[in-house]
């Protein structure tokens, strides 16, 4: 990476890639548990202990090679509660004594250093 003099953390792919790279490296590649931000947990093949992480509706002929370090959400809107169908906000749960609510809030991913992001396009079934 040239701005930042940073490795990428991880490859982002689709099924397919992913079984390529696989096939491709299989005597070095190993399974570890990685734990996506949200708490997600996914077993993603990894690399040189960098983990190739599945987006189901990535591009197939496309990898993508990212830092995370350098994304950060920036707030489109303020936050707000939606309503439900009879206009309140909390809504009683009857098998339980608990009210539920939702809120809301639109957020755009904005990277501070796109050069330090890659994408390698065209790639082969």
């Amino acid at each position: 990476m040239e701005v930042t003099g940073e490795e990428p953390e991880f490859l982002v792919g689709n099924f397919k890639q992913r079984r390529n790279v696989y096939n491709l490296l299989a005597p070095q590649i190993r399974f570890a548990p990685m734990i996506l931000p949200g708490g997600l947990r996914e077993n993603t093949v990894t690399f040189d202990d960098m983990p190739f992480v599945v987006e189901r509706i990535f591009p197939p002929e496309h990898i993508g090679i990212a830092n995370t370090r350098f994304w950060y959400h920036t707030i489109d809107k303020d936050t707000e509660w939606i309503a439900g169908l009879n206009g309140t906000v909390l809504h009683f749960n009857r098998t339980a004594d608990v009210f539920t609510a939702v809120m809301r809030t639109y957020r755009n991913l904005a990277c501070l250093y796109p050069a330090a992001q890659a994408m390698i396009y065209g790639l082969a079934e």
